[in-house]
């Protein structure tokens, strides 16, 4: 009775973070740009032609260049539920997979440890995941992941571990990343090759299976080639999600250190108490380093970081302590979490897209003026807003197809001044830039001979070129 008791208290803990989570996001306290609307714009694209794209057509730049779109089931997910939903379907479509992500928590906790110490920390690890919260295709890969992982803890030794193919297809159509799933079943496989050789030719067996599921996508083998192109590509330090993080911002150093110093502290009591290692004991603290090793040098590991590291948690607090907290301590904290939901979560409607942050104004400025549509240069955050109006951009957040062209590379130095911007402007014959006003850019186009400015707002500005 006690143990089921404390399974729905767990429960209740870990969808009442998750609901904080979903709060902050509709009040607009986690990151949100672009992507969600060419998504949709290509989406629709999709759903009308009955196919994916395989070259760009959103663009004037690269248009009729080969494109490999990695998120295409995501892009059509986005629009069908934009269709329904208008701009707030975005977000239930996140609330959607923050609560599959809690559910999934729930389920692992309870069947590898249900104690309410350890649903307080999944609820800690769940706000940790804010930041990395936004409704963008890689925010899907985190159920799968989790998944994935469910299956090599629980199912390592039964046929339910078959099951990986299946999340790998599903994952590769969604996003890139699934090379991340496909890696772990291979350190796992070697992993059997040297301390379980009984188990290995199954597991290279559903290995060989997942490399070949990776191939079910509307690009087969060239989903590979796309992965190999962009993994290391130099330009990949100006997108985001790949810069290494910002430890400037308190409070991402906090976790981060918060992460770091609870798994050691495991480490210790672990060697303190002289257990016999068991084959989690090897592979999570392995995979533990992998993942907040490359969190270090991307943002995208992040999420993955404090995912496993959860789950690896939740393993060490069933080997390692006897104590737990009280169940009135856990009523206390979804108290708390649910008061903090009624806090933040809006009392007005959502807009998602607001005029005070992006240029919508000016993109109907630019609707009713079609000449300065025309060899039109803007910021790639701005280029997603232009593809929904159906205004072709120079460049837009879909950095990959711009990146063998050289257009990315022409927009870096011209924004960063690396080289003069007129340049960039003479090659492609700019006749009209769209950017954001105070930029470097901005204050270089200032009083420029042959330019004018027509359009300025709070958030963005127009230059015409004089004829």
């Amino acid at each position: 009775m006690k143990s089921s008791n404390t399974k729905k208290i767990n429960g209740m803990v870990i969808f009442s973070a998750a609901a904080v989570l979903i709060a902050c996001m509709f009040a607009g306290k986690t990151p949100l740009d672009g992507d969600p609307i060419w998504s949709s714009a290509v989406g629709h694209w999709i759903y009308y032609h009955h196919a994916v794209p395989q070259f760009d057509s959103f663009s004037w730049t690269v248009a009729g260049k080969p494109w490999l779109n990695h998120e295409w089931l995501f892009c059509l997910i986005a629009y069908i539920t934009r269709s329904h939903f208008g701009d707030i379907g975005f977000l239930l479509l996140a609330a959607l997979n923050i609560f599959l992500l809690a559910g999934l928590l729930t389920m692992w906790i309870n069947k590898l440890n249900p104690s309410r110490a350890a649903s307080i920390l999944c609820a800690l690890g769940m706000i940790m995941l804010s930041r990395y919260i936004s409704p963008r295709a890689y925010l899907i890969t985190y159920p799968l992941f989790l998944l994935l992982l469910y299956l090599l803890h629980f199912h390592a030794k039964d046929k339910h571990l078959y099951w990986a193919p299946l999340i790998i297809i599903l994952w590769v159509n969604f996003h890139s990343t699934a090379i991340y799933g496909v890696g772990m079943l291979v350190v796992e496989s070697i992993y059997r090759t040297i301390t379980k050789k009984e188990e290995a030719s199954r597991f290279w067996f559903i290995t060989g299976l997942s490399v070949l599921a990776t191939l079910v996508n509307p690009y087969g083998y060239r989903i590979w080639v796309y992965i190999a192109q962009f993994s290391f590509n130099p330009l990949n330090h100006y997108v985001n999600e790949f810069k290494a993080p910002d430890f400037s911002d308190f409070l991402l150093l906090g976790s981060y250190i918060i992460i770091l110093s609870i798994a050691i502290l495991f480490f210790i009591r672990f060697a303190q108490k002289g257990l016999k290692y068991e084959e989690s004991d090897v592979m999570y603290p392995f995979w533990f380093i992998a993942f907040y090793l490359y969190s270090l040098t991307s943002v995208r590991g992040g999420a993955y970081t404090i995912i496993f590291w959860l789950i690896m948690s939740m393993y060490y607090f069933k080997r390692l302590y006897d104590s737990d907290f009280s169940f009135i301590f856990q009523i206390a904290m979804v108290s708390v979490l649910l008061i903090t939901v009624l806090i933040i979560f809006p009392k007005k409607p959502v807009v998602l897209y607001s005029p005070t942050q992006w240029p919508l104004a000016a993109i109907e400025y630019l609707e009713k003026h079609p000449k300065n549509q025309d060899h039109l240069y803007n910021q790639h955050v701005f280029g997603a807003l232009l593809i929904d109006k159906g205004i072709k951009p120079f460049i837009d957040a879909r950095g990959d197809v711009y990146v063998l062209p050289g257009v990315f590379q022409d927009v870096v130095n011209t924004e960063k001044l690396i080289k003069p911007p007129t340049v960039t402007f003479q090659k492609y014959g700019i006749k009209n830039i769209f950017i954001k006003g105070g930029t470097l850019l901005d204050i270089y186009m200032q009083g420029r001979p042959g330019w004018k400015e027509i359009y300025r707002d709070q958030v963005a500005v127009i230059y015409e070129i004089n004829t």
